[in-house]
């Protein structure tokens, strides 16, 4: 059965409303990516303008909503985006008169808008920033009521509140100071806050974030071959993205309010692909080594009418003072006894390095996960809705060499014009 598209436009009537009401317009060709992380949902269209009517018509900042689908009519099922004009273009050729309309998906102020959080003392849990990251967002874009178009959900239903054991996330530190809410949530979603591995994230069509681990299973209908025939095109490449070898990590500000910063690289694949910088921003690891401390006894502590800490120093009748954490030596190893400290200079500087020590664990792990050679893929397929972003494949392909390699949905894209409908899976093998 040929397939058929749909918009439906909805009128802006005012800076937070659209008309209930909408009109249809048929489309002639349709570019629409669903992304996952840093990539927006957007739409591309091409439609014909020859009696000039469409200029009057469509305007920025109109909502529409497009429809892919086979049969009589779409049905909620058929949605693949639901988003505001954002640029029009008016051309004129040797074709005619022609109107292309670019767009996102409503909810793409979510990875603009800045945030700034400071949840200390290791009172909160991943999750729970994430909502109050969402709510900062919601207030931004004045859209606190859930009937707001721009409204962002958060719930549990699509936030997971638990690790992918069922065990209980760690409380820890969050601070993040004027981030865009992307950069914040893809922080807490790292394996520093969750325990976990790294946690992917998205906006689905009704502006539900969704929040969770990677699943290892493979779906039903997501083992692919290039000799099985559903495939209409593949492409596999073998490269250096999203490698990082070498590691700048903020590892916070100390007692005395100096920056502190480690370093840390991997030899082997800075050879094989050359060095590729990263900045890790973790700069709550020292506010945490500090908390821990005067959570272990609050009594060597100055403290304040309602239990708070006064200061980032134990009181001076408190020395000697055994930390929490066990000494490092000059070559950086753990020494197998706890860090004993005479004054708060020493005091100072075994925070400092423990710091750096916790840093570099990090760094190494990070570049242990993004140190390789990787896969991506590219797959098209007959126009389809049944795959979703987020989820496992695996790939077979003589042509590549690969055999049941596993690749991570990362984008889902439509193209639809007269000559048909296609659905192409962009793919990456996960970090991990």
């Amino acid at each position: 059965m040929n397939p058929k598209a749909e918009l439906r436009l909805y009128k802006k009537l005012n800076e937070t409303s659209w008309d209930s009401n909408y009109s249809v317009i048929i489309l002639s060709d349709l570019d629409e990516t669903e992304g996952l992380e840093a990539n927006r949902d957007q739409f591309r269209i091409t439609l014909d303008n020859q009696k000039n009517n469409l200029t009057r018509t469509l305007e920025v900042d109109d909502r529409i909503e497009i429809y892919l689908y086979r049969g009589d009519s779409p049905t909620s099922e058929d949605l693949v985006i639901d988003g505001l004009i954002t640029e029009i273009n008016y051309s004129l050729g040797s074709g005619g008169r022609k109107l292309v309309i670019r767009g996102a998906n409503r909810t793409q102020e979510l990875l603009g808008s800045l945030v700034l959080l400071t949840f200390t003392d290791n009172s909160k849990k991943p999750y729970e920033a994430i909502h109050e990251v969402i709510s900062q967002v919601n207030n931004n874009n004045q859209a606190s009521s859930p009937n707001h178009p721009r409204h962002i959900f958060y719930d549990s239903s699509t936030v997971v509140e638990t690790k992918s054991d069922g065990s209980s996330f760690n409380n820890n530190n969050f601070i993040v100071n004027y981030k865009t809410a992307y950069e914040a949530i893809q922080q807490f979603s790292g394996d520093e806050y969750t325990g976990d591995g790294q946690y992917i994230f998205w906006i689905d069509s009704n502006n539900y974030l969704h929040w969770t681990y990677k699943s290892n299973q493979i779906p039903s209908g997501y083992t692919f071959s290039d000799n099985d025939g559903s495939i209409e095109g593949l492409e596999v490449t073998k490269g250096t993205w999203d490698v990082y070898n070498s590691i700048i990590i903020d590892v916070g500000r100390d007692c005395n309010g100096h920056g502190n910063h480690a370093l840390e690289i991997n030899t082997r694949s800075i050879i094989e692909a050359g060095a590729k910088w990263k900045f890790l921003d973790r700069s709550s690891i020292t506010a945490n080594l500090i908390n821990a401390e005067f959570q272990a006894d609050t009594s060597k502590w100055d403290v304040g009418d309602e239990g708070e800490r006064l200061d980032n120093y134990p009181k001076d009748s408190a020395y000697p003072y055994t930390m929490q954490f066990e000494e490092i030596d000059s070559n950086g190893q753990e020494t197998g006894s706890k860090w004993v400290v005479f004054d708060d200079n020493e005091f100072n500087r075994a925070i400092r390095v423990r710091a750096r020590y916790e840093g570099k664990k990090i760094a190494r792990n990070f570049i242990n996960k993004h140190g390789e050679l990787r896969y991506k893929a590219k797959i098209e397929l007959n126009g389809t809705l049944d795959f979703e972003k987020g989820l496992l494949c695996q790939l077979t392909s003589k042509t590549a060499n690969l055999t049941n390699q596993k690749l991570r949905i990362m984008e889902v894209s439509h193209s639809y014009n007269k000559a048909g409908w296609i659905t192409t899976l962009n793919l990456e093998e996960d970090v991990e």
